[in-house]
């Protein structure tokens, strides 16, 4: 698996995040997904590999008290998830910290 693009990590605000300002970065990490995809293939040659992405995978880990991630996934259309899956090849997971019991 080569990883295109770069990982980032986020500050929470006093432990929470905002839901919008979770839901914009959602919607940037899916948005570089379909960036990389977009790019045209590239031959290998002498002064790089060859650049080829059939799929693209955005794992988001939900860290927040308030699982905003993974709400703001739910809050995303229907579509707009299923062509992400069904269509595009970009498969998002946003997995919530476990939760104590």
């Amino acid at each position: 698996m080569r990883f295109g693009a770069v990982l980032r990590c986020f500050e929470e605000e006093n432990g929470l995040w905002k839901p919008d300002a979770a839901r914009r970065e959602l919607v940037s990490g899916i948005y570089q997904c379909f960036y990389y995809r977009a790019h045209p293939d590239a031959t290998e040659s002498k002064t790089h590999p060859a650049w080829q992405y059939k799929y693209a995978c955005l794992f988001a880990y939900d860290a927040s008290e308030n699982q905003s991630l993974v709400k703001a996934w739910e809050t995303l259309h229907t579509k707009v998830k299923e062509a992400c899956w069904g269509t595009a090849n970009i498969f998002v997971i946003v997995l919530p910290v476990p939760t104590e019991k």
